[in-house]
């Protein structure tokens, strides 16, 4: 009788902790903010204009880039997050996959990302450090624009890489194994002349 009585009420308690759990995810929802994904590509598909020697081309605009918070309520407050191109993160990176000395099978895929690929250059994007993910959404966009004259006139053969951070974020934590994303640029520009 002892064993049955002890049973129902290990049953009660359970019942109420997970109600209390499921009362708390609604009410609070998020939890934290995350980078949508690990790596990311973009193929630089855009039209150059070339008059003489001279290729012409404004800012590109990317609007595809966000972070992400996770939770389940319906009812979102307004977060304000912030970002940096984290070059010290890249070359930590970039050392890694150029060390010899530790085989490619020990390397992590962030590192083996890095193949065939050079930093972009700081002079060739510009960032909005500081976001703001709405009320009710889930997803903010980061504001990155990438100048297009300058990388197109990089001479090499290899794709640009860089890294994208949180830093903070006003209200939830930042998941810290989602805190980066490398973005790696592919050039595939279509050159037209025109007349001076």
């Amino acid at each position: 009788m002892k064993k049955t009585a002890l049973i129902i009420l290990v049953a009660v308690i359970v019942s109420l902790l997970n109600s209390c759990q499921k009362e708390n995810m609604d009410t609070f929802g998020s939890y934290y903010v995350y980078m949508s994904k690990d790596t990311s590509s973009l193929v630089l598909k855009d039209t150059l204009y070339v008059s003489g020697k001279d290729t012409l081309a404004k800012d590109s605009a990317i609007k595809t880039l966000g972070v992400s918070r996770s939770g389940i309520s319906p009812a979102y407050p307004a977060l304000s997050v912030q970002m940096k191109i984290d070059s010290v993160y890249m070359d930590s990176l970039l050392t890694i996959y150029n060390n010899p000395l530790i085989p490619s099978t020990s390397k992590s895929d962030k590192v083996l990302y890095t193949k065939n690929a050079i930093l972009l250059p700081s002079s060739c994007y510009s960032i909005v450090p500081n976001l703001t993910i709405n009320q009710d959404e889930r997803i903010g966009v980061i504001g990155l624009k990438l100048n297009l004259t300058k990388i197109a006139k990089i001479k090499t053969t290899k794709d640009f890489i860089f890294a994208l951070t949180l830093v903070s974020c006003s209200n939830d934590t930042i998941k810290a194994s989602k805190k980066s994303t490398i973005l790696r640029l592919k050039r595939s520009f279509v050159y037209k002349t025109v007349s001076n």
